[in-house]
Formats: C-alpha cells, sequence, structure tokens
C-alpha cells in the first residue's frame, strides 16, 4: 500500500512539472498576430469605379500648352473590357476622334499615348486617359517601373507632391482622393485617382499641362 502511494506522489510532482514547463513555453512562443495586421501592397487598391465614373460621364480638362490654355472634353463610352471614349479638343487643336483602349492595354500596358489622331484611335498595347493596371501594381510593389509616356522612356515613382485636381461635379467642388507619380529621369508629374483598378489621370505636369476641372 504504501509503494502503491509513492508511486502516486510521484506521477503527480511529474505531472505538475510537466504542466509548469508548458506554461514556461508557452510565454517563449506566442500566439502569432492576426493577418490583418500584415500591411499588403494592394490594401488600397479599390476594385470598383466612383459612382460618377461611369458610362455617359463627360470629363472636362484644361490643357496648358506653349502659352496657350484649351480645353479637353472626354465623353465616356465604356470602361468594361478596356476603355472607349469619345473626345474633343477646342481651339486652337480643333481635333475629335474616339479611343478603344483594349482590354489587355488598361492590364498590362506599360506605355500611355495621349496624342490622338482624328477619327478612331485601336490601342493595343498603349493606355489612354488611365494607367493600366500593370503600372500601379509594380510601382506599389518594387516602388517604381518603366513606363514609356508619350514616346519618352522614364523610371516613375510615388511623389510626395500633389497637383490636387478638384474637378466641380453637380456645380460643387468634388474632393477626390488621388496620388501622383513623379518621373525619376524627368520634372514630370501623373497624378491619378487612388483607385489600382480605375486610375484615371487628374492632372498632368510637364511640358503640357493638364488638369481635371469638370464632371458632368
Amino acid at each position: 500500500m504504501k509503494l502503491k502511494l509513492s508511486a502516486l506522489i510521484v506521477a503527480i510532482v511529474v505531472c505538475a512539472s510537466l504542466s509548469a514547463q508548458a506554461q514556461k513555453k508557452k510565454k517563449y512562443y506566442p500566439k502569432p498576430k492576426s493577418s490583418k495586421y500584415v500591411k499588403k501592397p494592394n490594401q488600397k487598391a479599390v476594385k470598383s469605379a466612383p459612382s460618377w465614373l461611369n458610362e455617359g460621364t463627360t470629363l472636362v480638362y484644361e490643357i496648358t500648352s506653349a502659352g496657350k490654355t484649351y480645353n479637353y472634353t472626354v465623353h465616356v463610352r465604356s470602361i468594361n473590357n478596356g476603355y472607349n471614349f469619345d473626345f474633343e479638343m477646342a481651339a486652337p487643336i480643333n481635333n475629335n476622334g474616339t479611343v478603344i483602349v483594349s482590354k489587355w492595354a488598361a492590364d498590362s500596358a506599360m506605355t500611355l499615348d495621349n496624342y490622338f489622331n482624328t477619327g478612331i484611335n485601336k490601342m493595343e498595347v498603349e493606355s489612354a486617359l488611365f494607367l493600366s493596371r500593370a503600372m500601379m501594381e509594380i510601382i506599389s510593389i518594387k516602388g517604381q517601373a518603366p513606363i514609356m509616356v508619350d514616346g519618352i522612356a522614364d523610371n516613375w515613382r510615388f511623389s510626395p507632391e500633389n497637383l490636387m485636381a478638384t474637378p466641380t461635379y453637380k456645380g460643387k467642388n468634388l474632393p477626390i482622393a488621388q496620388i501622383c507619380l513623379e518621373g525619376t529621369m524627368s520634372n514630370r508629374l501623373i497624378c491619378v485617382l487612388e483607385n489600382n483598378n480605375f486610375p484615371l489621370i487628374t492632372a498632368m505636369k510637364g511640358d503640357v499641362n493638364i488638369k481635371l476641372i469638370e464632371i458632368k
């Protein structure tokens, strides 16, 4: 009987010792933090376009070039499966036409073209009016991206400067979230809507200055 009692006491002591060790181990191996605290490259990306940007939206830009100022008006026809829009450039340019950006270009292009011919302009490998989703993705992850803008190659990165386009919408100023990119080899800026799926150009600064002034 004494032997059984001694064995029981030893078993209790061993169990208590193991339990204490387990408690110590817990202190050295804390539970991992929730994934919500981990910053992801596209954490701020917005999937849908803002309510004011859709089929039928009219965008009015003010352009200043070579000492002359004129309006550039865009009539959005579609932002699904690529971009499709009509444009009108006032005097002294007096140009108008249609731009059709392919779905591939809207998703993957590393070239941006802002010069259009009269009539229909089919853009299979260049984006227009919007930066491509790939441009925003690469800059978000790598910090910069090689982008050809109007025939000039440059490396673009996020810029602390913001041209702060504040267009009017329904008679009132519309504050919109924007981010700006700067060319590392030039003194150029491009500001876009802070939306990685629909990075609409809101302003540009360089040889030609562009700013979104009205949304209809």
